[in-house]
């Protein structure tokens, strides 16, 4: 029984919104990004595209939010209260500020605080981009 290798490819992308406004640039850094197909480091989109381009190849890949992350989902979105947070006291918080916060099953999440009470924050743990339809300038490198 042979293992099959895992394909990694070198490539580069440029993330933008619906109004062109650039959200991730991984061309800043220079270095391109190496990845391993089937590895789920990808949107399953991307890795489609990525897979049929050619080395040195570029292309525009336009991405509904279904495609991406997607839809904003509002039961991801509540109040906590500041003690359940297990910040330190002087933790100064504000609106924009990301922290990890954790669901019922344990899980850690990433979420944002959109607003601060006296005593509780009102965070959103939706993705990012969910909700949006995104704009990939596609490179592979090789």
């Amino acid at each position: 029984m042979s293992k099959e290798v895992a394909k990694k490819i070198k490539i580069h992308y440029i993330c933008k919104d619906a109004k062109g406004a650039v959200l991730e640039n991984t061309e800043e850094d220079g270095a391109p990004v190496v990845v391993e197909i089937g590895q789920e480091q990808l949107l399953p989109a991307l890795e489609t595209a990525y897979l049929q381009m050619k080395p040195g190849e570029e292309r525009t890949l336009v991405l509904e939010p279904f495609e991406a992350f997607g839809k904003h989902q509002k039961d991801l979105v509540g109040w906590l209260d500041i003690d359940d947070l297990g910040l330190n006291d002087n933790e100064d918080l504000k609106p924009g500020m990301k922290l990890e916060v954790e669901d019922e099953e344990g899980q850690i999440i990433p979420a944002i605080i959109l607003n601060v009470r006296d005593d509780c924050v009102q965070v959103d743990s939706n993705h990012p981009y969910a909700g949006k339809k995104l704009i990939f300038e596609l490179k592979r490198v090789e």
